[in-house]
């Protein structure tokens, strides 16, 4: 934590609205949300709107060591976040993130705004239409 916010912690069904800077572990910018630093690290895509990510939590298919960190952070703070590349990418490649890449952002949760949490998946196993057992003839 390097600034702390104010006000209740995120939660999944929450829409998080934050600004991010992506690095690797090497200090290498992968990707951010602010032009002026997309700008100076070279990833300036002039097709991207640079504005702040709203991220709907547990909904919105990120890397699970987001979902895991939004939710410790209020609005106001400002965090840097260490994620390991099992709660990244892992394995897989993605981009210029190599396999097995822990990740390193720095966040700004700007607002949280309060929602539901998403329906979870149904447990039971549906019923299956059983034929009737053929009489055995004596």
């Amino acid at each position: 934590m390097t600034k702390p916010g104010s006000g209740k912690n995120a939660a999944v069904g929450d829409t998080v609205v934050v600004n991010y800077v992506g690095k690797l572990a090497n200090d290498k910018v992968f990707d951010t949300n602010q032009a002026d630093l997309a700008k100076k690290y070279k990833k300036f895509n002039a097709q991207r709107p640079y504005e702040p990510l709203r991220l709907h939590l547990g909904v919105d298919g990120v890397i699970t060591g987001w979902t895991e960190a939004f939710q410790l952070l209020n609005k106001g703070s400002k965090a840097t976040l260490v994620i390991p590349s099992n709660l990244a990418y892992g394995e897989r490649q993605a981009g210029e993130i190599p396999p097995y890449s822990p990740l390193i952002f720095d966040v700004e949760v700007i607002d949280i705004i309060p929602g539901k949490a998403p329906a979870a998946a149904p447990t039971t196993i549906p019923a299956t239409k059983l034929t009737p057992a053929t009489p055995v003839k004596k």
